[in-house]
């Protein structure tokens, strides 16, 4: 066992503890020895997203993402995180298609709700709907389905005139 193995955690649950106490690079590389050493470790795959977040780098954040789906490609975690890392780069409409036609989990659910707010408040009703449903005691849920409800309520909608074009009567 080298130097560098006997410094690194054993557990993801260890390691979490570790970069607590250490944060900055210092954390983020124990993070990365750990997941090079355990790739099939998703807590530590979090752990070392969550270092990475911390010191503001969104593209690292989606690169690593990646990386950890290519090695768990069934984890609804990372790509609950891949889809924000990509939200924070201001790929919504990238995020969004990372979530859409799947179970989702109530994160992404809330995620991808939040994703469509902008872009189709009918679909960010029914999914803030559904969560209100599955979490009956989710305040965010409410406001947000109520929120979702007037921007779809304020939103312009087509005159009926306007849909005929000239001379095609």
């Amino acid at each position: 066992m080298t130097a560098g193995e006997q410094d690194l955690p054993r557990t993801a649950s260890e390691l979490a503890a570790a970069c607590e106490r250490k944060r900055g690079t210092e954390a983020e590389s124990m993070a990365r020895r750990f997941v090079a050493t355990h790739p099939r470790e998703e807590q530590g795959w979090h752990v070392l997203l969550a270092c990475v977040e911390q010191c503001g780098n969104a593209a690292e954040a989606e690169r690593l993402a990646r990386l950890g789906l290519e090695r768990l490609p069934g984890s609804a975690r990372l790509r609950l995180a891949l889809a924000a890392a990509l939200a924070q780069r201001g790929r919504a409409q990238d995020a969004a298609s990372l979530l859409r036609g799947r179970d989702l989990t109530g994160d992404e659910a809330l995620l991808l709700a939040e994703l469509e707010l902008a872009n189709d408040p009918g679909e960010a009703r029914r999914l803030y709907a559904g969560l209100l449903e599955a979490y009956p005691s989710s305040n965010l849920a409410a406001l947000r389905l109520r929120s979702a409800a007037v921007i779809r309520a304020a939103r312009p909608r087509p005159h009926p005139a306007s849909t005929f074009v000239a001379g095609t009567s």
